[in-house]
């Protein structure tokens, strides 16, 4: 039988690896400025921003047409420029922002993981699962890719709502809380205003 300080110093490591993964993964991205199409996606921002107009926000963008993604992008456009305009230096708070983002979505894929086969495998091989999971989730080259992309803010609003959802909806179900399944609800509803 393994002793609390022999688990936790195999997690510290197993920890450490998976960071150290994830930097590698993530620094070339993290150095680089804005890239190829993500100049036309604030370009048709800007010009939604200019016209005013609240119908802009279901317009047809490289946003994937959806208002959370560009009610996001605009909240994005507030904080971190200087006077609304893109200078390019913020092309690293925008890919830290979809990090986070990608983090929050594998949190919640995790605990829907361990929640789900914590009854068919028991408690520690679902954490490991899910703890494999959530790693190969953040790990995964198209992720990696989707951090990239300005245009990909509401497939990665959606894809964070949506496993928060199922989370959610799986643990209220088990254990019959019905303000959990209106979170799922709302949550799924998220999703449908962030991406296509």
């Amino acid at each position: 039988m393994r002793s609390a300080v022999e688990d936790s110093t195999r997690f510290a490591g197993v920890l450490a690896l998976v960071l150290a993964l994830l930097a590698y993964a993530y620094s070339p991205l993290l150095g680089s400025g804005f890239l190829g199409e993500d100049f036309s996606t604030l370009l048709s921002l800007e010009e939604s921003a200019a016209a005013a107009d609240p119908e802009r926000l279901y317009a047809p963008t490289e946003c994937s047409a959806r208002p959370l993604a560009t009610l996001s992008l605009y909240a994005s456009r507030a904080l971190w420029t200087d006077g609304g305009r893109w200078t390019g230096a913020e092309a690293l708070v925008l890919r830290l922002e979809h990090l986070l983002l990608a983090l929050v979505a594998a949190w919640g894929l995790h605990g829907l993981i361990r929640r789900a086969l914590t009854p068919w495998l028991g408690t520690d091989p679902a954490k490991a699962a899910a703890h494999t999971g959530a790693a190969l989730f953040l790990l995964h080259p198209l992720l990696v890719a989707s951090i990239g992309r300005v245009a990909s803010r509401g497939d990665l609003i959606a894809l964070a709502c949506g496993a928060w959802a199922v989370r959610t909806f799986l643990t209220a179900r088990q254990e019959r809380r019905v303000e959990g399944v209106l979170f799922a609800a709302a949550a799924t509803l998220a999703c449908g205003l962030a991406s296509e």
